[in-house]
This record gives structure tokens, C-alpha cells and sequence, in this order.
């Protein structure tokens, strides 16, 4: 699985790095992100094989969905987290205000990749601690210790050069604001991720299912206020706030 992660993280970064030097636009970059779900799809079907041996067959399913329960609650309201600044900015502001925030939170989506490959890395290896709670504390302790190193000082140059990064990434009509507020995202995510791994490893996927219902609330409450008053820059700052306190 860590192989697995690592590889998609990588072809992820190659192949949309290639459409953006390439000039291919958000088509190329989503077929590119295409792509490199095709190489974690051959990946995880070669270990599959490697594996061998049959599913089981038969029992109830019951304990199987309320297993899998906190995680499906988890991804549907992460998939409402994410959708909350843009549907507010476009309700409020139409296209040009919801294109200057997209542009930012995809350019610092981008620049998350590498950092959370080792997130995707690190969840096989707490899993395969089988509860051992020392020793998963100092991985995870480990691990968010070096996405944070990695992410501040992506953060911070993020901010210095956001002027120079939107004119080069977006043309110099882009107003770069929005990408020097989603700089502070970059540390607050990396170590959410980090996070949200130890604590299913942790048996503690209810909390975790929790905590994202509180920050989408906050997102929620806060995302409207704050685009109306100003636009593209306060959806990012309310992005901010509530992935401050998912951390918290």
C-alpha cells in the first residue's frame, strides 16, 4: 500500500507538472490526474495478484457496514467541506471571483502532493502496528514533525513569491491575494492528513468522522460572511480558519 500511495503521489506530480509546463490548461491537468489514477489502479491490481487467495464469501454484511460506516460519513462530508467555498463565492460573485479562489486552492492542492505521499505512506505502516499505542504515537509524531518542515517552508515561500507564482501559473491579470491567504492552509492540511491516518489507525474513526462535521460547520457558517464581504480572499480565509480547527 505504501509503494502503492507513493507511486500515485509521484505520477500525480509528474503528469500534472507536465500539463502545466506544457501550457494544456485544466482540461490537460485533468486528464493528467487521469493518468496518474490509472498508475495507482495497475499498481494496487499487481499487488492484488502478488497477494493470490480468494475474498471470503458468505456471513452477514452487518458488521462490515458499520465498520466502513465512519469512513463513508467522513468522505460525503469531506466532499461537502471542499464544495462550500466555491458554491458560495459563485451564488455570491459569479465566475471571476470563484476562478481566482479555484486557481489558488488547485495551485496549493498541487503543492501538497509530495508532502502527503508521505501521509499515504505512513497509514500502512500505523496500521501494521496492530494497536500498539507507543509506537504508533511516535510515528505519527515523526511523521507530522517532518510534513510540517516541508509544508512551513512551502507556506512561506508561497506567500513571499505569491505575486511571481500567480503571474507565472495564471498571467499577470491574476490577483495573488487569494494564493498568500491559502499559503497558511498548506502546514494546517499536511498535518490534518497526518492526523485523520493516526486516528483511524487509532480506532478512532467516529472522532475523526466528528471533527470534519465541525469544521464543515464552521466552513459553513463562516464561508458566507466573509465572501460577501470580500469575495475570493475570505472564502480562503474562512478555508483557513476551519482547517485550523480540524487540526484543533
Amino acid at each position: 500500500e505504501a509503494y502503492t500511495q507513493i507511486a500515485w503521489r509521484m505520477a500525480q506530480a509528474g503528469c500534472v507538472g507536465a500539463a502545466i509546463v506544457l501550457g494544456l490548461g485544466i482540461q490537460g491537468a485533468m486528464l493528467a490526474m487521469l493518468a496518474a489514477s490509472g498508475v495507482r489502479l495497475a499498481a494496487s491490481w499487481g499487488y492484488c495478484l502478488k497477494l493470490g487467495g480468494k475474498p471470503a464469501v458468505g456471513g452477514s454484511l452487518k458488521p462490515w457496514l458499520a465498520a466502513a460506516m465512519p469512513f463513508a460519513a467522513f468522505e460525503l462530508v469531506l466532499a461537502f467541506y471542499i464544495s462550500v467555498p466555491t458554491l458560495t463565492l459563485f451564488w455570491l460573485h459569479g465566475g471571476e471571483q470563484t476562478g481566482w479562489f479555484s486557481a489558488a486552492y488547485r495551485a496549493v492542492g498541487f503543492a501538497l502532493i509530495v508532502p502527503l505521499a508521505l501521509e499515504a505512506a505512513l497509514y500502512p505502516v500505523l496500521a501494521g502496528m496492530d494497536g500498539a499505542a507507543k509506537r504508533m504515537r511516535a510515528a505519527y509524531l515523526a511523521g507530522l514533525r517532518f510534513v510540517l518542515f516541508l509544508t512551513v517552508a512551502g507556506a512561506i515561500l508561497t506567500f513571499a513569491l505569491a505575486r511571481q507564482l500567480a503571474a507565472l501559473l495564471f498571467g499577470e491579470g491574476y490577483d495573488p491575494v487569494p494564493l498568500m491567504v491559502l499559503s497558511a492552509m498548506m502546514p494546517l492540511a499536511a498535518a490534518n492528513a497526518v492526523t485523520r491516518g493516526y486516528l483511524w489507525c487509532s480506532d478512532r474513526q467516529r472522532a475523526a468522522a466528528w471533527n470534519m462535521a465541525a469544521a464543515a460547520g464552521l466552513l459553513a457558517i463562516a464561508a458566507y460572511p466573509l465572501a460577501v464581504n470580500w469575495g475570493a480572499n475570505g472564502a480562503a480565509g474562512a478555508l483557513v480558519c476551519a482547517e485550523g480547527l480540524l487540526l484543533a
